[in-house]
């Protein structure tokens, strides 16, 4: 009996060893102050699920750097109450999703994990048959988001926004760069050439592949409705 109890402690200290030098190499995930991750940062290692972010750093969030395959969930409240969002890409503006300075519990995990978070099955969160992947995480309202993208095609880094948002401003990352974007069905888009909906303005209804030439790269806010 002692040599069993022996070889259980054993096993458990490699397998703590194990966890802990696996936790060591995991990738992370890092919050910013400022949009366009700027300012302080406070990073969690993928797997980590922090139900309370701290006093130092709680409802300061604007910006989030996320690791290839991973997926992070906020949540406005600590033990993730309140209204949460899903991010699969990072996300340089919390202010365009409606998410800034409210962020009180983080959870990161590997993507082939995350159904664990949520039932919902995938096509819930916007799978369409020309993209194959889930959007930004935003969670979704009942219409869904609006992505624009750098490409034609629905190519290239993206950006989304909630339906019913209004973005007055892109931001410098962003700006003049967008070729294509998802509109949910039922809802108009405005895109227009300046900041504050200034300039040319332009509506769309549904998927745009291309924008076309007149509006190719030119656009700097819209909104949605």
């Amino acid at each position: 009996m002692q040599r069993l109890a022996w070889l259980s402690f054993v096993f458990a200290l490699i397998a703590t060893a194990s966890l802990s030098s696996a936790r060591a190499q995991s990738p992370s995930v890092c919050f910013y102050e400022h949009v366009n991750f700027q300012g302080r940062s406070y990073c969690i290692r993928v797997g980590e699920r922090i139900p309370f972010v701290g006093e130092r750093v709680n409802d300061q969030f604007s910006s989030v750097r996320i690791p290839p395959g991973a997926v992070v969930t906020v949540c406005e409240h600590a033990n993730f109450q309140g209204q949460c969002r899903r991010l699969s890409h990072s996300e340089p503006n919390f202010v365009a999703m409606g998410f800034n300075d409210i962020v009180s519990a983080v959870d990161a995990r590997w993507d082939r994990d995350a159904r664990g978070w949520d039932d919902r099955r995938d096509d819930d969160w916007g799978r369409r048959p020309h993209d194959g992947y889930r959007r930004d995480g935003y969670e979704r309202g009942p219409r869904g988001d609006v992505c624009f993208y750098e490409h034609a095609n629905y190519q290239g880094r993206r950006f989304c926004a909630p339906v019913g948002a209004a973005v007055p401003a892109v931001g410098p990352e962003f700006n003049d760069i967008f070729s294509s974007m998802q509109i949910p069905p039922g809802v108009t888009v405005t895109v227009c050439r300046d900041n504050d909906f200034q300039g040319p303005c332009r509506r769309y209804s549904g998927d745009v592949d291309f924008v076309g030439d007149g509006w190719n790269d030119m656009i700097s806010s819209f909104r949605s409705q």
